[in-house]
């Protein structure tokens, strides 16, 4: 069978989207461990001025629930002495522009409370022209920009999902982990499909297939948890 997880990029992006510009911005900014690196559009002296500029704009869209884009972009702790204030900053416009995130307001909020760099980015899905911005497919185009941003340069890329600190996990994480955790090991005594998905609903995880449009054959795999 092939290997079917692969190593992730030391630069790493979680994507997400809200309804509160209030929750998200007092979440990053009402904390001594934090400081705005840049701007546009946006009062960024002061965090009731900043939540009321998202708010003004979001009402050229009011039917769009969702209009708060917040990216959180990470390295490995091995990267912090490559990384200047400067740089973060650079990388996180760098990578809104790949990602298509332009002509909207935005903050970029660093944070100093983990061990790896990391900083948020959060911007209005409604653009200074009253557009939305999509985000279909976001997190594949995230992955994708941030491998290529790592690469280019030259910050460390981690061999895979045993650096993840799995005590700090929550919630969906912490799931998603476990999930992983269980078919690797799994898959070291498996040699068959039907022997991988016998030994995995024992662990209730399902596999679920993907054919290809109009035949049997196999284009692509989905593990689930299984309910009981």
């Amino acid at each position: 069978m092939k290997h079917l997880w692969k190593g992730w990029a030391a630069m790493i992006a979680k994507v997400i989207v809200g309804k509160s510009f209030g929750g998200c911005v007092r979440y990053l900014l009402e904390r001594e461990q934090s400081a705005v690196l840049d701007s546009a559009r946006l009062r960024d002296y002061d965090i009731k001025g900043i939540i009321s500029d998202f708010n003004v704009q979001r009402k050229m869209r009011p039917q769009l629930g969702n209009a708060v884009g917040h990216t959180v972009l990470s390295w490995s702790s091995e990267d912090r002495e490559k990384l200047t204030v400067e740089k973060m900053a650079a990388h996180a416009r760098e990578y809104m522009d790949k990602m298509d995130i332009r002509k909207t307001q935005y903050i970029t909020v660093l944070h100093t409370d983990k061990k790896h760099p990391h900083l948020h980015i959060v911007y209005n899905r409604v653009d200074n022209n009253g557009k939305t911005l999509e985000n279909f497919n976001h997190w594949q185009k995230s992955r994708k920009i941030c491998r290529e941003l790592t690469e280019q340069y030259g910050y460390h890329l981690g061999q895979g999902k045993s650096q993840i600190n799995r005590q700090a996990l929550k919630g969906k994480d912490r799931l998603r982990y476990t999930v992983y955790d269980t078919i690797k090991a799994v898959m070291l005594k498996a040699t068959t499909w039907n022997q991988l998905e016998t030994m995995l609903a024992r662990q209730d995880i399902g596999i679920l297939y993907k054919f290809r449009k109009g035949t049997n054959a196999v284009q692509g795999i989905l593990f689930t948890t299984l309910c009981r």
